[in-house]
């Protein structure tokens, strides 16, 4: 059962009015307001506890206004599940695509070979609701919450999304809440949260016990960290080959004019270097620039990745803010591999070059490398302390870095 008791958000419809509101045993429950706005705050204080301001939410018999945010998150877990467009990552993808990296996910008892090389943003709303309903674990969540507001329906096709949700409500075994705006007015499956639901300070309590829900209990992380995997295992791939590459280049330019005079037949291309000082070392600047670009290039675009997958977790009540520390450590992680792998590299060249190398000549790579990973690591610090609240795991990667 879903009870709100005098419920405010910030932008409630009537003021001094909260909305006292009771869901009970419906398999399926389409419901609007007559604010749009009003409607989506519903959906996204259920989602992330967004704009409450006062009352009460029950779920089950329990206050989740009054839950720790470790609790809240723990309780949406176990008991939520979210469909709206944060579900799919990319809507460029088709479902070909879709089912390749939620692999882990497909109900493999929902078949949607028509829809294999249709971009999802192109498909009607039935479609891409077959779609969501085929990536939900048929776990023990109980209640799915869909955001449809985007949308706009006649009455013929309320008809058809109520009866997709009344059949996988059957199926799934769970309750399943739709929200929509409020064009459609003469359908009768539809709610209209209207001005008869607000009253002034009605109090019903429920509960007032505290709880502790099991951490995460519901899906395995291990599909989650697939997902992930799946989602960003090229841009990984991209940085390390590509800074490898750029890291030797830029490291030999730096090199290589400290052992012009050391080489007994000098090659054409150290007479260029001789000849051409100045040119040499700009082009070694440039390189290192192109480096630091590609470094920060491609944490920009994991960074951009990992929003949307956070997004899509969170569909799922799984807030995993830990996914951005470890990507953080991979991404450092392979930024020193690269740097060692370059100088290491670097070195092996100029020795077969030269025999009689100076002593000193290899001090403006490790000059160059730990600029490199000092700037990048602070710019990571930053990153992490804009994005993730104080705690152990994060103290303690930021002193890692630093």
């Amino acid at each position: 059962m879903i009870y709100f008791e005098s419920f405010k958000l910030e932008n409630n419809p009537y003021k001094n009015y909260g909305l006292t509101w009771e869901i009970n045993k419906e398999n399926i429950v389409i419901v609007t307001t007559d604010n749009n706005e009003y409607t989506k705050s519903l959906f996204n204080f259920l989602k992330n506890r967004e704009k409450y301001e006062h009352g009460r939410c029950f779920i089950d018999d329990i206050d989740i206004t009054n839950l720790s945010s470790e609790n809240y998150n723990n309780f949406k877990f176990n008991n939520f599940i979210f469909l709206d467009n944060d579900l799919i990552i990319n809507p460029k993808w088709n479902f070909r695509k879709i089912s390749k990296i939620y692999k882990s996910l497909i109900n493999p008892n929902i078949h949607l070979n028509n829809l294999f090389n249709i971009p999802f943003s192109k498909l009607n709303v039935i479609d891409k609701l077959k779609i969501w309903f085929s990536l939900v674990p048929n776990n023990k969540q109980k209640y799915i919450f869909i955001n449809l507001l985007d949308n706009k329906f006649n009455n013929n096709e309320i008809k058809q999304i109520y009866d997709l949700c009344s059949n996988q409500a059957t199926s799934l075994g769970k309750q399943i809440i739709v929200f929509i705006n409020n064009e459609v007015n003469d359908s009768n499956i539809v709610i209209n949260i209207n001005k008869k639901y607000f009253y002034n300070n009605q109090t019903l309590t429920i509960s007032k016990e505290e709880y502790h829900f099991n951490k995460y209990s519901i899906i395995d992380k291990k599909i989650f960290f697939k997902i992930f995997f799946r989602l960003t295992i090229w841009e990984f791939i991209l940085f390390s080959l590509s800074g490898l590459i750029l890291g030797i280049i830029c490291f030999f330019i730096f090199s290589v004019q400290f052992i012009i005079n050391d080489v007994n037949n000098p090659i054409s291309l150290l007479e260029f270097i001789s000849k051409n000082r100045i040119l040499w070392n700009f082009l070694g600047v440039l390189i290192y620039i192109l480096l630091v670009l590609n470094i920060f290039l491609c944490f920009w675009i994991i960074n951009k990745k990992n929003k949307k997958y956070l997004s899509f977790t969170n569909c799922f009540g799984f807030n995993n803010k830990t996914t951005i520390i470890n990507t953080t450590i991979i991404f450092y992680g392979l930024l020193i591999f690269f740097v060692l792998v370059s100088n290491l590299v670097t070195y092996g060249i100029i020795s077969k070059i030269s025999n009689n190398l100076k002593q000193y000549w290899f001090m403006i790579n490790i000059f160059a490398s730990i600029l490199l990973l000092l700037f990048t690591g602070i710019f990571i610090v930053i990153n992490i302390n804009n994005k993730i609240t104080a705690s152990i795991v994060k103290i303690n990667t930021i002193k890692i870095l630093l």
